[in-house]
């Protein structure tokens, strides 16, 4: 039998040696180590939101702004499909100049919206300044005229990463 076990034992009296001793903190315990924080990553990832928007082309509508306090608020037509959005989205409007220029934007809130006549009418506040004209994120002054072009951006909905992951997926 002594005969069978040194046959078979190749290995050196230092390798056995290190073999009896217990593995490094790391080594037992790394795999867990690992998988805990991935799971606190995607924990923390999944504490970050993502808006989720339409984008429309507008016009102001006609004689329709209103400077009450320091709010401006304009009423826009749209030619989309009927829509109705809630009170207080979050909406950045994009001055369209001649041929489209993007002469600057503003961030408001959707005050009211309402369809009439295949249209949607929505009515936005916007903070004035101090001067009570509008201005821009590029710091220019502008005056909102009848029948300017402009694109909205209106913050549909809120939604955490992990959620938007799964709901892709699903939709595949």
């Amino acid at each position: 039998m002594a005969e069978l076990k040194s046959k078979y034992e190749l290995r050196s009296p230092e390798v056995q040696e290190v073999m009896n001793k217990p593995p490094h903190f790391f080594i037992s315990w790394g795999n867990l180590l690992i998988t805990l924080s991935i799971l606190l990553a995607m924990l923390l990832i999944n504490k970050i939101q993502i808006k989720n928007y339409d984008r429309f082309l507008a016009t102001i509508s006609s004689n329709q702004l209103i400077v009450n306090e320091n709010c401006l608020v304009i009423k826009l037509n749209m030619d989309d499909p009927k829509i109705e959005y809630d009170h207080g989205l979050e909406t950045q409007i994009t001055f369209l100049g001649d041929k489209s220029v993007d002469l600057g934007s503003i961030l408001g809130t959707i005050d009211s919206s309402w369809c009439q006549d295949q249209h949607t009418y929505i009515s936005l506040k916007s903070t004035l300044y101090q001067t009570k004209k509008l201005r821009l994120d590029n710091s220019r002054v502008i005056e909102p005229v009848d029948g300017m072009n402009v694109g909205l951006k209106i913050t549909t909905s809120k939604e955490n990463i992990i959620e938007s992951m799964i709901r892709k997926l699903i939709k595949r």
